[in-house]
């Protein structure tokens, strides 16, 4: 890692998740942890794997390293006859998985890329607490936002089932 994007990690983290913090972070600030691993992303080793048997046309799962070897971040796109279904997992070493983003976008038929509905669930967490777990719904019905609850438990089981079957797994 260089010099720049260690400097930004560590000023990102220290606010979210220093010991002298006791306020739950927000959606917003965990919202501007993860663009600054998105920004730091291009300075992380990446690893692209495609995963058989996930969905019945493919799955692609890319995941981004710093120095360290932690695992920062996982992108998974799979792809079927009537959707597209897009999740993102966001890590920090010390502190774990703290923001998960899913969107699966279902197209009017099989095999056309029509997309007639998009869902988007947004799951933001304090250790193992959930700060706000979001879906929005669109479709040509309207738009709908109802609030999700799920435990980052079973969150975390869901990333380590798609690791394993890619091969890969979250320790350096």
């Amino acid at each position: 890692m260089n010099c720049r994007s260690s400097w930004i990690l560590t000023a990102a983290l220290v606010p979210l998740f220093g010991a002298t913090a006791q306020v739950r972070p927000s959606p917003q600030s965990i919202a501007s942890l993860a663009t600054d691993w998105d920004s730091n992303s291009v300075y992380w080793s990446r690893r692209d794997t495609t995963v058989a048997g996930q969905s019945t046309v493919g799955t692609r799962v890319v995941t981004w390293r710093p120095d360290d070897g932690s695992l920062a971040k996982v992108s998974v796109e799979s792809v079927a006859e009537t959707g597209r279904r897009w999740q993102t997992y966001y890590l920090a070493r010390s502190w774990g998985l703290y923001l998960a983003v899913s969107r699966v976008d279902s197209y009017d038929r099989p095999l056309t890329g029509r997309v007639v509905r998009t869902q988007l669930d947004s799951l933001y967490y304090d250790g193992k607490l959930l700060v706000r777990g979001i879906r929005v719904d669109s479709s040509a019905a309207g738009i709908h936002a109802d609030p999700l609850r799920t435990s980052r438990d079973r969150t975390s089981a869901q990333l380590n089932r798609v690791l394993r079957a890619a091969g890969l797994r979250r320790g350096a």
